[in-house]
């Protein structure tokens, strides 16, 4: 009786040891899927199309990430690739009226944008824009609408960050659907990298706020 109990608290032992092995392979495995669905993620944010000629370069506005578009959108413009580029108004920040009250000159991004593309060798007389201020890339999408509409463009090369441009190019595709064709050309000079973007705050900060704006933009459309 002793030696049956042994064998069979021996055999449990056994499948004991079985089922761990099981279970740490399977997490192993979950662990390696997971990582590829969270690379897949970054990776679906980053639409960028072959280089072809334009009429316009159209680099969107940012804070963070100006001078790395500015750049990339001097390059295609010293290329050839488009004679003109075009930059958007972002808004005055939260205030600005203080400061004008004061007699002090409010620091506007579109300033900050100009200046860098100056730097980079563009022609002032190459840069367009316009004094209409935008909050968000719905707004630049029709700004640009009307400014291609008004000046007969049919080809944008669209330039903004790599994080941003499926989401920039979806939404600039549906504005000027019948306008004008819209290539996507993010910029090379993006930190942005869809390996390990879970693990860098910022690159974090980036991708849940983009697929929280791409839901809003596809459900505000739908519905």
């Amino acid at each position: 009786m002793e030696q049956k109990e042994k064998k069979e608290e021996g055999r449990g032992k056994r499948w004991k040891r079985i089922l761990l092995l099981f279970l740490f392979l399977l997490i192993i495995e979950l662990i390696a899927y997971w990582q590829h669905i969270l690379v897949s993620l970054g990776s679906y944010l980053i639409y960028e199309e072959p280089p072809r000629k334009g009429d316009l370069i159209v680099v969107l506005g940012g804070w963070d990430d100006r001078v790395v578009r500015a750049r990339e959108a001097a390059d295609l413009y010293h290329k050839g690739l488009a004679p003109k580029i075009f930059v958007t108004r972002p808004e005055r920040p939260l205030g600005w009226k203080m400061l004008a009250e004061k007699g002090a000159q409010p620091f506007e991004a579109r300033e900050g944008m100009i200046r860098a593309l100056k730097s980079f060798g563009v022609d002032p007389k190459a840069i367009e824009t316009v004094e209409k201020e935008v909050s968000c890339t719905e707004d630049e999408a029709k700004v640009v609408r009307d400014w291609v509409k008004d000046k007969g463009y049919r080809v944008i090369l669209l330039v903004t960050s790599r994080y941003h441009s499926r989401r920039a190019w979806i939404i600039f595709r549906d504005a000027l659907e019948g306008k004008a064709r819209v290539v996507s050309l993010p910029s090379r000079y993006d930190d942005f990298r869809p390996e390990g973007w879970w693990k860098r705050r910022k690159d974090l900060k980036r991708v849940v706020f983009e697929y929280e704006k791409l839901l809003y933009y596809l459900l505000e459309k739908t519905f």
